[in-house]
C-alpha cells in the first residue's frame, strides 16, 4: 500500500500519476497477494502485468519493465542461451542444491567457467549467480507449495 501511495506524491514514484490525479483523473488500483501468484518475489510479480497491459510509456505510467533491481539481464541472447543451457545440466546435481548464499554460487560459477574452458566473464558470472538464485527461489516455493513433489 506504501508503494501505491507514494505514486500520488508530488515528490513521490511516478510525476505522470501526480500529476494525472492532481488533475482529477480517476484511479483504481488492484493488490495481487504474492502468495495468490506463481511468482517468487514482487519485483517478478511486477513485470507481469506491465507487459500484458502494455502500460509502458507512452501507453502507461511505467518507466520499466518492472523493477529490474534483483533480475538476471544477459548482454546477448548468446550469454542467455549458454546459460539457459548450462543451468539445464546442472539444476538437478547435489553440488547446485548446495548453493546456499551468493559466495557459493560465485565461487561455483567461477570453477564451472573454468572446467569448462570458458572465458572468465565478470558481467556473464554475476547475472549467471542470479540466475541460480531465481530458479533456487521459484523450485523452493514449489516445493513448499507441494510437499509430494519431493
Amino acid at each position: 500500500m506504501n508503494r501505491a501511495y507514494k505514486h500520488f506524491l508530488e515528490n513521490g514514484g511516478s510525476p505522470g500519476v501526480y500529476k494525472d490525479y492532481r488533475l482529477g483523473d480517476k484511479f483504481s488500483i488492484s493488490l495481487i497477494p504474492l502468495e495468490n501468484t506463481s511468482f517468487s518475489s514482487p519485483n517478478e510479480l511486477e513485470d507481469n502485468p506491465i507487459r500484458a497491459y502494455d502500460s509502458l510509456i507512452p501507453y502507461g505510467y511505467n518507466r520499466n519493465l518492472g523493477n529490474v533491481m534483483d533480475k538476471h539481464i544477459f548482454k546477448s541472447d548468446n550469454y542467455q542461451k549458454a546459460a539457459d543451457l548450462i543451468l539445464d545440466k546442472i539444476k538437478g546435481t547435489d553440488m547446485f542444491s548446495s548453493l546456499s548464499n551468493d559466495d557459493k554460487r560465485i565461487v561455483y560459477t567461477r570453477t564451472l567457467l573454468s572446467e569448462l574452458v570458458l572465458p572468465s566473464n565478470t558481467h556473464f558470472l554475476l547475472n549467471f549467480v542470479k540466475m541460480i538464485k531465481a530458479y533456487q527461489k521459484v523450485i523452493k516455493k514449489v516445493f513448499r507449495n507441494d510437499p509430494t513433489l519431493l
